[in-house]
């Protein structure tokens, strides 16, 4: 993923690469990789930015720390009034009876996007998209939110794969292995919706068992073998899940002319 990475930057002649974040195990895994593959390339500016809104805990420290740490450009900024007045000018016009903490969710994350894509374009880089397998199998991201042009890796990787990663990675930055340390150990959330991300994918399940339960899928005997441990209810919950957003990562059929 490394040089994979390098390789893409110099053959475009990219300026910065740009990434958002956390304090998240992916956003974390994904920032030691850009600056590993960007640490060694003249001209080339790792640009990180944490883009709190109402999240200001453990989160918001971690990357903090790692930002410092990791990134040749490091700022936080306070998104809030960026959420509040587009929401506020949005309801001005639409019907606010529609809303709901999943479609504020999804303003925050779009937000965020959009200041990325904005850095990018102001110093010729590409924005890193920081979301893994788990993510994409359960639709558990934004559409044209947290979606960037480049994946570093981790879009092929179960999340307990990332956090396997991660405990590799300590060993490359030992200046952010502490920090990285932090945020293997924090519970998962996206930051948006409150709560932790397995309240809304799979609430008892843990991620470890959500990969073993995806992982079963178009294999009947392992498929089996998941209901007896796990239970009906929880299996085709999880199935149910990515049958019902499979049409995110699906294109519509489009003619060819």
């Amino acid at each position: 993923a490394v040089s994979e990475l390098k390789s893409y930057i110099q053959c475009y002649n990219l300026r910065s690469v740009v990434l958002g974040l956390s304090g998240g195990i992916d956003s974390t895994v994904s920032a030691v990789i850009c600056h590993l593959a960007t640490k060694d390339l003249p001209g080339v500016t790792f640009i990180g930015r944490s883009l709190p809104i109402k999240n200001a805990g453990d989160d918001t420290s971690i990357a903090r720390k790692l930002g410092e740490k990791l990134c040749d450009d490091f700022v936080e900024v306070n998104m809030l009034p960026f959420y509040t007045n587009f929401r506020e000018q949005f309801y001005n016009e639409e019907e606010e009876s529609k809303a709901s903490v999943i479609a504020d969710g999804n303003i925050m994350a779009r937000l965020r996007m959009i200041y990325l894509y904005q850095l990018a374009n102001h110093y010729k880089g590409i924005v890193i998209d920081t979301d893994n397998a788990t993510e994409h199998e359960l639709g558990f991201y934004t559409v044209h939110g947290d979606v960037g042009d480049y994946n570093v890796g981790i879009r092929y990787l179960w999340k307990y794969e990332i956090w396997e990663l991660a405990e590799v990675l300590k060993n490359y930055v030992p200046a952010a292995s502490e920090a990285i340390q932090e945020s293997i150990n924090l519970e998962p959330t996206d930051g948006n919706t409150g709560g932790t991300d397995l309240d809304q994918i799979a609430p008892g399940a843990s991620y470890g068992d959500v990969d073993i339960i995806l992982t079963s899928l178009g294999n009947h005997i392992e498929y089996r073998r998941c209901i007896e441990e796990y239970g009906k209810e929880l299996v085709f919950h999880i199935e149910d899940r990515v049958r019902n957003n499979a049409y995110k990562d699906t294109l519509p059929v489009t003619p060819k002319i």
